[in-house]
């Protein structure tokens, strides 16, 4: 690949890369991906994260519904709510779509390989 350091050696260097052995981390496709979009990956997981430990907990515990308050008033999931699980929702969405995206293309480069 063009990012890739063995495409910038040139001499001695690129012939020592081309013989050094791979790492198990680089053969493994799973982890090349992770390595290569690590930045994707922990905003994934900070995603998953957000809506289930908020978004789904909500709806979990008071439903969609302006008839659930809290103890001082306040309607923490419901049309008129905070907005806690529409918005993990699409945050979740987005962040899955474009996540699988970043798969199909990682797959189509690997496969061109």
């Amino acid at each position: 690949p063009p990012g890739h350091p063995s495409a910038r050696a040139h001499g001695p260097a690129r012939a020592a890369m081309a013989d050094a052995k791979p790492s198990t981390f680089t053969n493994n496709p799973v982890t090349r991906f992770i390595g290569v979009n690590l930045g994707w990956t922990l905003n994934f997981v900070a995603i998953n994260c957000l809506f289930f430990a908020y978004g789904l907990t909500a709806i979990i515990e008071y439903g969609y519904s302006n008839n659930n308050q809290t103890g001082d008033g306040a309607i923490p999931s419901g049309p008129r709510g905070s907005g806690v699980f529409p918005i993990t929702l699409m945050l979740f969405v987005v962040g899955w779509l474009a996540y699988i995206r970043k798969i199909v293309m990682f797959q189509t480069l690997v496969l061109e390989d």
